[in-house]
């Protein structure tokens, strides 16, 4: 990904991302100049923080930045844009806190009314006037029930 977005990027153009690979409950990460993802974990969420922060794609950085982390039964993963930490409040300027809009989102609620009730909190905080893009990819674990010899149910 690193060279192919060298070889056709602009003198100012950079892609950052995330990129991961689940193998039962083991998750591997890649990140590449992006705000680390958000693990929800018992109703408290944190980042993921890596090892190495490579830089954005297309700098053609060699080094390998591969954080692992195992996954337990009904964990929540949130990976978003910079659309999401760079919302702010038009009154005071003030960054959107991430960590207590993830949590007040996601306190018992399911995923896709996790993810809307965040959306919501966004909004809320930007008086609607948010002017960057913004994306949100969340997955959630299924529960221990549904696992099997360390591997998802059909």
């Amino acid at each position: 990904m690193d060279a192919e977005a060298a070889e056709v990027r602009g003198p100012d153009d950079f892609v950052t991302a995330v990129v991961g690979q689940l193998q039962g409950r083991c998750l591997r990460l890649v990140n590449a100049g992006h705000p680390d993802p958000l693990l929800v974990r018992g109703g408290r969420a944190r980042p993921l923080e890596m090892a190495l922060r490579l830089p954005p794609l297309g700098l053609l950085s060699a080094e390998d930045n591969t954080t692992e982390v195992t996954l337990r039964a009904a964990d929540r993963l949130l990976l978003y844009t910079d659309g999401i930490t760079e919302a702010r409040d038009p009154a005071t300027g003030q960054f959107l806190p991430l960590v207590p809009a993830v949590e007040a989102a996601f306190a018992g609620a399911d995923l896709d009314e996790a993810v809307d009730g965040l959306v919501e909190r966004v909004r809320a905080w930007t008086h609607a006037a948010q002017r960057d893009d913004a994306a949100l990819l969340a997955m959630e674990l299924p529960a221990a029930e549904c696992f099997a010899a360390g591997r998802p149910a059909e």
